[in-house]
């Protein structure tokens, strides 16, 4: 059952004992909704926007760059080695979103960020970032924060 807590207004999960769960599909999907949502209104369209805009950490399927695309017109770059499902291309679904929005489309770099060869190739693209983030970066947390 999703719920929106009083004190947040953020979606959660409670199960029937009455416990938190960090959700099943229904709330995973609104996760880079409400990241996105946060970043906006933490640090505003503008600042997001500036130079290359933002660079997002391991941003797998592109749901994050996406949605600051949507939301906030925000042009963001997806770095992340692996090639998903549709590889050098965002789903053509949302690739269409996007279109139809009129909104920047995320470009995807797919490389593995680190503090090493990924610093050393790609400097200017740090530097031209507003800013760095990572929805669920795991191994590369550490490096993020280093770069930053």
């Amino acid at each position: 059952q999703v719920q929106k807590t009083k004190r947040t207004q953020k979606p959660t999960v409670v199960t029937e004992t009455g416990e938190f769960s960090h959700g099943g599909s229904q709330v995973k999907a609104m996760r880079a909704n409400i990241f996105a949502t946060w970043l906006i209104e933490t640090y505003g369209r503008e600042e997001l926007s500036m130079n290359a805009g933002v660079l997002d950490i391991a941003g797998g399927k592109g749901k994050l760059s996406i949605e600051l695309s949507l939301q906030g017109k925000i042009q963001s770059t997806i770095v992340d080695p692996l090639v998903r499902k549709h590889g050098e291309k965002l789903d053509p679904r949302e690739a269409k979103r996007i279109r139809k929005a009129q909104a920047p489309h995320p470009a995807l770099l797919p490389k593995e960020f680190n503090q090493t060869a990924f610093l050393a190739d790609h400097e200017r693209t740090i530097i031209n970032s507003s800013i760095l983030v990572g929805l669920h970066p795991d191994e590369c947390t550490e490096d993020i924060l280093d770069v930053a």
